[in-house]
């Protein structure tokens, strides 16, 4: 068990957390989109050698790049990387950094039909900004992840 799989101890555990701990992209999400695209693109094939009718491609071109973006997912264009200063998390290859005391405290909540992890920025507050949601759960349940990433804002907070 490696420092980052330890169980974090309630009364300060902040003590038990590694220097630095990254997160990957949930396999079962990503590939479950994939295999999902697949079919459908497999579909409109199907029904454009059928009947060829023009919006059918545009289905075809839909699917192939959420398949696309779901396949860089699923084998490493994303993830998050915790750090004692900040954090920042990737998303198809392009990445986003935060410090600590830059964002407030971190939150499950919602963004469409999906359920995840928002926070915002001193900026966003003194701009009045929308919430920025972090890209993706990594695995966990989003109130999982909204403690994991409070439990290290805490500790940077505290060091200062």
């Amino acid at each position: 068990m490696t420092d980052a799989d330890a169980p974090i101890s309630e009364e300060r555990p902040e003590e038990q957390l590694a220097d630095q701990m990254e997160l990957h992209p949930s396999k079962r999400r990503w590939g479950t989109i994939l295999v999902v695209c697949v079919f459908l693109v497999l579909c409109d094939f199907y029904l454009i050698t059928q009947q060829d009718i023009a919006i059918l491609w545009v289905g075809v071109v839909i699917f192939l790049l959420v398949g696309a973006m779901a396949a860089a997912q699923f084998y490493g264009a994303g993830g998050m990387l915790l750090e004692r200063a900040g954090f920042r998390y990737r998303l198809l290859f392009a990445e986003k950094a935060f410090r600590w005391d830059d964002v407030t405290p971190f939150y499950a909540g919602s963004a469409g039909l999906m359920k995840l992890v928002g926070f915002r920025t001193a900026e966003d507050l003194e701009k009045k900004k929308p919430a920025r949601m972090v890209p993706d759960t990594y695995g966990m349940d989003p109130d999982e992840l909204a403690h994991l990433l409070n439990t290290w804002r805490n500790r940077a907070l505290r060091a200062k």
